[in-house]
C-alpha cells in the first residue's frame, strides 16, 4: 500500500478508529468547546490582571502657575500645562475619578486637535455617566479642582421623568496640553 501519505492516513483512521460521523462531530465540538474554554480562561486572567493594576497610576506633577513673578510670557502658560504625552494619564485620572464617585462611563469618546500658530494640542474628551446628579456634580468638581489643564466644554443633562433620581449626562471635557 504506497502511493500518497494522505491517502494512507485517511486509511487508517479509517480502520483503526471505527467512527460514524457522528462521533466525529462529537469529537470536533468538544476540541472547540475547550479551546473556547481556554480563551475565556485566558481573558478572565488578563481582566484580573488589569484590575489589579487599575489603582496603579504613574505620578504626574501638574505645575501650578506662580502669580507672584512679574513674568505673564505665553512661555510661563506653556510651562504651566502637561506635556502631550501626558494625556493618557490624564484621560486615567479622569476615568478613575468618575470610578470613585460611582460613576461607571461606558465609553468615552476622543479626538486630538492641534493649534496651528501655537504649541498648544486640544484633547477633546466626551463621555456619558449616569447616576445621581450630586455626584455627578461632585465628579465635575473634583476633575476641575485637580486638573487646571482640564476645562468643561459642554453638559447636557437628561432625566427620563421628575420621579427618576438618576440623571444621564454626556460631559465633554477639553484637556490643554502643549508640545514639548
Amino acid at each position: 500500500m504506497g502511493g500518497n501519505p494522505l491517502t494512507r492516513l485517511r486509511w487508517k483512521i479509517a480502520h483503526e478508529c471505527p467512527l460514524d460521523w457522528p462521533a466525529w462531530t462529537a469529537l470536533i465540538l468538544v476540541v472547540i468547546a475547550s479551546w473556547f474554554s481556554y480563551e475565556s480562561w485566558q481573558l478572565e486572567k488578563e481582566d484580573r490582571r488589569l484590575l489589579s493594576t487599575s489603582g496603579i497610576v504613574p505620578a504626574v506633577t501638574f505645575r501650578n502657575p506662580d502669580h507672584s513673578k512679574a513674568g505673564n510670557s505665553v512661555q510661563d502658560y506653556y510651562n504651566v500645562l502637561p506635556g502631550e504625552m501626558d494625556r493618557f494619564v490624564l484621560v486615567k485620572h479622569l476615568l478613575l475619578s468618575a470610578r470613585e464617585k460611582g460613576l461607571f462611563p461606558q465609553r468615552a469618546d476622543y479626538e486630538l486637535e492641534g493649534e496651528s500658530m501655537t504649541k498648544v494640542v486640544r484633547y477633546r474628551l466626551s463621555m456619558p455617566l449616569r447616576g445621581n446628579f450630586p455626584e455627578i456634580q461632585a465628579f465635575l468638581a473634583d476633575v476641575l479642582n485637580k486638573n487646571r489643564s482640564i476645562a468643561i466644554d459642554s453638559i447636557n443633562v437628561k432625566r427620563e421623568s421628575i420621579e427618576s433620581s438618576a440623571v444621564e449626562v454626556r460631559a465633554q471635557f477639553s484637556i490643554l496640553m502643549v508640545r514639548r
